[in-house]
């Protein structure tokens, strides 16, 4: 009868909370975060791998926006294929942080350190943002300001985007509460790059929303297609949303009966811990860049070629700033810089806003140059790109034969002075050994 009374107690306490709003999965206004030790692509040396570690995990021990998870740098075993996201994010769920930072070291010489800083969610899984840093000549407490700094840049505010997808019996949107958007919510449309109309969300759902119209440019009709760009920023992360937001759950009332039984089951005893939920490996997307083999040679012209598997919105790409697509290059060293600077043609799409070209008049033979594209490049159907940073060592011109300044040929040799060719012997007979000869 004890245990019977106990249970029925805690149904009632179970249908108490079942009846209150539940919070928002890492609703906490400082989210917690898990640091996975540095990836040594440079192969620098193990001292500074671990000096990285332990300023990155200060940084985030030391502010007074994150909190810190699992003591320190945690280590991962990366996968077959060397990506190291799959345990990250499994030994961040096991340190019960809401997000990782992951690292990784480019280039270390000289005093100067290239590195990648990488922040994803954990559950549910989601990409935050993803960019190269330089540090120069610093360690200790001036490392760990710096790797502070770099924290604030990878949780910056975004720019809130959508595009309207239907324009049957109302107008729609792409802009749902799993996106962090909320009714109310301002945004300017936009068409070729110019803003038509502003548009406020009117009502709104999980997936998407209505959209009320405004101060239309005219002859303006909404179509499928228009972009929405924010007047608000939004954070770094959409919120984690659940997919009924009513104040009256059944699973709380699943809860309570699953913990009855619990309670009946242990006589009131603590039961086992309840199983980390499993992560899933990759952010949500589709949207890819891939490289191309570049053309020419160093000290003269090299074109860098990209194909994008959906069309391009590039209303979301400035080339002037390094926000979208930005350069770095080893020998010499140039920090994060708009490729707008590598000189030579403006960067340029083809038709099908799918192949990107950037052209570069300023490297050097054997300079590394690595490419960074980010989160902010969104697809025509409104997808953000999924981050990445193809690297290119520039190959030198050949001068064949002492000849400096010869023309280079598309394949990156150079063609050498050219002489005549020889004239082919005409044909001959026996009584004429000289070809035959003309009329007379």
């Amino acid at each position: 009868m004890f245990w019977r009374l106990t249970a029925v107690a805690l149904v009632l306490t179970v249908l108490s909370a079942a009846s209150a709003p539940w919070p928002a999965l890492g609703g906490a206004s400082r989210p917690t975060i898990a640091v996975i030790q540095f990836s040594n692509d440079a192969g620098a040396p193990q001292s500074t791998v671990d000096s990285m570690s332990q300023a990155l995990y200060q940084a985030v021990a030391t502010s007074s926006d994150f909190t810190a998870a699992g003591g320190g740098p945690l280590k991962v075993t990366p996968a077959i294929n060397g990506d190291p996201l799959t345990a990250a994010l499994n030994a961040g769920a096991k340190a019960h942080a809401e997000e990782v930072v992951l690292g990784d070291i480019i280039k270390a010489d000289s005093g100067s350190i290239v590195y990648r800083l990488t922040a994803y969610r954990i559950d549910p899984v989601a990409f935050i943002r993803s960019q190269v840093f330089t540090l120069n000549n610093a360690g200790g407490n001036a490392m760990a300001s710096a790797l502070a700094a770099n924290l604030q840049t990878i949780h910056a505010p975004r720019t809130a985007v959508g595009t309207i997808f239907s324009v049957t019996n109302g107008v729609f949107s792409d802009l749902g509460e799993s996106g962090g958007f909320q009714v109310g919510q301002r945004f300017n449309v936009m068409r070729n790059g110019s803003k038509v109309a502003e548009a406020r969300i009117a009502s709104i759902n999980l997936t998407q929303s209505t959209l009320n119209l405004s101060n239309e440019a005219a002859g303006y009709a909404p179509a499928v297609g228009d972009r929405l760009i924010g007047v608000d920023a939004q954070p770094a992360v959409a919120p984690a949303t659940r997919a009924n937001p009513s104040t009256f759950s059944l699973w709380a009332i699943v809860a309570a009966a699953g913990l009855t039984l619990l309670a009946i089951g242990h006589h009131g005893q603590p039961g086992q811990p309840l199983p980390i939920p499993s992560v899933s490996s990759s952010p949500i997307g589709g949207f890819t860049v891939s490289a191309l083999s570049p053309t020419g040679a160093a000290p003269g012209p090299v074109t860098f070629t990209f194909q994008f598997s959906q069309p391009v919105d590039s209303t979301t790409i400035n080339f002037t700033n390094t926000t979208a697509v930005n350069y770095s290059t080893t020998n010499p060293i140039t920090p994060t810089s708009p490729v707008t600077n590598l000189g030579g043609a403006p960067p340029s799409f083809d038709p099908t806003f799918t192949t990107l070209t950037i052209n570069a008049n300023s490297l050097t033979p054997g300079e590394t140059i690595t490419f960074n594209f980010t989160s902010s490049i969104l697809s025509t159907l409104g997808v953000a790109l999924t981050p990445s940073s193809p690297s290119f060592t520039v190959s030198a011109a050949r001068h064949p034969l002492g000849v400096p300044g010869a023309p280079v040929q598309p394949n990156g040799g150079v063609l050498g002075p050219q002489q005549p060719a020889p004239k082919a012997p005409g044909p001959q007979t026996p009584h004429e050994p000289h070809g035959p000869k003309g009329p007379k």
